[in-house]
């Protein structure tokens, strides 16, 4: 049955039986072939779709997190649009998209994996941490143990750090270096040395600031400047002690001169 154009009622007219089954009675009947209200099978939460001309058909109810998603052709079918049900569901994303609720993330915190397809907030580390593996997880561990002044003189292999103050320990570092002018005096720019004394021609002795650990724990080496008023010259070290080192220059014939020259020093504090 079709439906049939509403009826305008004027002042004064009487009512019939005609006029109510065709203005009533018979719309009703339309609106139920076209909802198949009185033999149509719905569900709880379901939705009423278009199904061709002047025709309307249940969809079931979505699942905990789908909606009726339009297609190219055909009806529209559920699909997960979101993680589940609540108040407030994520959106699910297909294809390696990242599932996570970052509402709680703060200034410095960090999206970590897991599990298999979740991810995580990670707060904020504080100074001085480093980022590492604990049980299978990223997370904050304090920045490491330093390494001792016999683990670095020793080279240790460890899972250590060597601080600032401690590097000079290993064996390859210079202990002290400086550089000594021609008339014997210390020049600018020196380390672990606490002054020169020019006690002759061609002889220096060195300071050092923090003593080795003996006379025979370190060695010095020398570099030799130009030097216009002789042919050649070499610098030789004597008088080890724990504090000090004997420097002396000799030209050509082994006789003491002044030059300028520069030394380093290697071995145990």
């Amino acid at each position: 049955m079709a439906w049939t154009a509403l009826r305008t009622w004027t002042a004064g007219e009487v009512v019939t039986s005609t006029m109510l089954n065709t203005d009533h009675r018979d719309n009703l009947l339309a609106i139920d072939a076209l909802l198949n209200i009185a033999g149509g099978s719905y569900t709880d939460g379901g939705f009423l779709l278009g199904s061709g001309a002047a025709a309307i058909t249940p969809m079931a109810r979505p699942t905990a997190g789908q909606l009726p998603v339009g297609q190219v052709t055909g009806d529209p079918i559920h699909r997960d649009v979101f993680t589940g049900g609540g108040v407030n569901p994520l959106v699910r994303h297909e294809n390696g998209g990242i599932e996570a609720d970052i509402s709680a993330i703060t200034t410095g915190g960090l999206l970590r994996g897991t599990g298999p397809g979740a991810m995580g907030i990670l707060p904020a580390g504080s100074d001085t941490q480093i980022l590492n593996m604990a049980a299978g997880l990223p997370a904050w561990t304090s920045s490491g143990v330093r390494a001792t002044q016999a683990a670095m003189e020793a080279e240790t292999d460890e899972a250590t750090f060597a601080s600032p103050n401690r590097v000079k320990y290993s064996p390859g570092v210079a202990k002290g270096w400086c550089r000594i002018s021609n008339a014997g005096a210390l020049e600018t720019g020196s380390y672990n040395v606490t002054s020169v004394t020019d006690t002759g021609v061609g002889d220096r002795t060195i300071v050092w600031n923090v003593d080795f650990n003996g006379a025979f724990s370190y060695a010095c080496v020398a570099s030799q400047a130009e030097d216009q008023t002789a042919i050649s010259q070499q610098a030789y070290y004597s008088a080890f002690a724990v504090g000090i080192v004997r420097l002396t220059i000799r030209n050509e014939v082994f006789a003491l001169s002044d030059g300028a020259s520069s030394t380093a020093a290697f071995g145990d504090q």
